[in-house]
């Protein structure tokens, strides 16, 4: 640990210098090392391949994930932090960047060579390691990709609506795929510094444009407008990416993670049928968004985790996340018959997995605490189910005798039951905002809504204080089923 430490606080010393030593701008990408459980933080950099250097060592009959790791953990006390690497020969050079020339582009002059600059590594998968980034932390746009065998490089790519890119400068025009466009552009970048493309729907027409990133994208790509791709990098290497953050201005930065829909037309649902909603994770005392929709392949994803023998679809999301710390990006699929879970990372550079059916993938999104302070001696939820609904609830009984987050908005004396307490609590829901519910000896049932500290709740004397968990968002039963 103490030496991951170390190593990272000379890695932040040694990008600095060699940004300031690139020209343009310094995009930055997260890869995960699949066979060795470990994700990285790379740029890719430019430096004279018949230089020495900064030269550590070469290393053979690796892989390149192997060679980053190489490079962060296994250096033998030497600051590795830029790697060269020839799939063809599986040759791993190791450099220390600090003594080399690092350039963003590549030089006819100087015989430049691809290389990749480690800025740091953890393990397990991390869908971004670039928080000490200054960006824009409230959207999230879409990363995308297109392969080719004929060039043998997959290109990352972020599209946006045309007319609202001011600052695209045209350079030409042909005819071709989307696919195509974007490989010739690459291709032609040193001549003509194209790095986006725009192509016709009526005409297949292509137009080939400069692009220069001043602001993150207002929103992602819309239907029924005409788009402009952006690439911001072509790699030929067997890379997984899971996200790239985007530099604008002198030092902002915004990020662009790999998403299960597919391309060109992501600006489609899938199939239409996006369901969002709010659930508690009561063993992280957490409220996250959710979302779930209908998958037939997993594109841009992959499994990370697989468990067995899991009785109910919150445990899954607990266990995700449990598995994936933060978003983005984080997923599960639940099979309710088999009891199986399994955690999914999204990424470029997997392989599209078809799936026999359609299957409910659901995103563990947004989290925040909620009420950990006053939760933390609770037992665990019980679950009820509302005929009259028809859905299921989880009922958290609070041990605390009061709550600085609950007011009483309605009382109701002869109540048969506590179930009865909280069907009623059920029903209005709308109504009073009802999410929790106080039930006494005397059958007494009052009916509470959440506030932001605002005041203090007291329950009665031998009563039963509870939280309707996911109220707003019971689960409803024929919904579970296709889970």
């Amino acid at each position: 640990l103490e030496f991951e430490k170390m190593h990272s606080t000379l890695l932040y010393y040694c990008i600095t210098i060699a940004v300031n030593m690139m020209v343009g701008n310094a995009d930055v990408f997260t890869v995960y090392l699949f066979e060795l459980d470990t994700s990285c933080l790379l740029k890719h950099v430019y430096s004279d391949g018949s230089s020495t250097q900064g030269f550590l060592e070469t290393v053979y009959n690796i892989t390149i994930d192997e060679c980053i790791y190489q490079c962060f953990y296994e250096s033998s006390g030497m600051v590795c932090n830029v790697i060269q690497y020839n799939k063809d020969n599986k040759k791993c050079t190791l450099y220390n960047g600090v003594e080399r020339k690092l350039l963003k582009k590549f030089d006819y002059q100087e015989s430049t060579v691809s290389m990749l600059f480690v800025f740091s590594c953890e393990s397990g998968y991390q869908s971004s390691l670039s928080n000490m980034f200054s960006r824009n932390h409230f959207t999230l746009h879409s990363l995308y990709s297109a392969k080719s065998e004929i060039w043998g490089q997959t290109c990352l790519l972020e599209q946006r609506d045309l007319e609202l890119s001011h600052h695209a400068h045209f350079l030409g025009i042909s005819y071709g795929t989307i696919e195509s466009c974007v490989f010739t552009c690459n291709a032609f970048l040193s001549a003509t510094s194209c790095n986006a493309v725009s192509v016709s729907q009526y005409n297949n027409s292509c137009s080939y444009y400069n692009f220069k990133v001043k602001q993150p994208p207002m929103q992602n790509a819309t239907a029924n407008r005409p788009q402009i791709t952006i690439i911001h990098l072509c790699f030929t290497d067997n890379l997984r990416i899971s996200s790239y953050d985007v530099q604008y201005g002198r030092s902002l930065h915004y990020l662009l993670t790999a998403a299960p829909q597919p391309f060109p037309s992501h600006h489609e649902s899938i199939n239409g049928n996006f369901k969002e909603s709010k659930i508690h994770l009561f063993r992280h005392f957490e409220l996250c968004i959710v979302r779930s929709f209908p998958i037939s392949s997993l594109n841009n994803l992959f499994i990370l985790r697989k468990f067995n023998d899991i009785r109910s679809f919150n445990m899954c999301l607990n266990l995700c996340r449990q598995t994936i710390t933060s978003w983005p990006y984080r997923a599960v699929i639940y099979s309710r018959k088999n009891k199986k879970c399994a955690v999914l990372g999204s990424g470029i550079g997997y392989k599209t997995v078809k799936l026999n059916e359609n299957v409910i993938i659901t995103e563990v999104r947004d989290c925040n605490l909620d009420r950990m302070e006053e939760r933390t001696d609770n037992p665990p939820p019980l679950k009820y189910y509302f005929e009259e609904t028809n859905d299921i609830c989880f009922v958290e009984l609070n041990t605390l005798n009061y709550s600085n987050y609950f007011t009483v908005v309605q009382k109701t004396q002869n109540v048969e039951s506590f179930k009865q307490c909280l069907r009623l609590c059920r029903q209005t829901v709308s109504k009073l905002n009802c999410m929790a519910v106080d039930y006494t000896t005397e059958m007494q049932c009052s009916l509470l809504k959440r506030i932001v500290n605002n005041g203090t709740f007291y329950k009665h004397g031998n009563s039963v204080f509870a939280e309707l968990l996911f109220l707003k968002y019971c689960y409803d039963s024929t919904y579970l089923e296709q889970f």
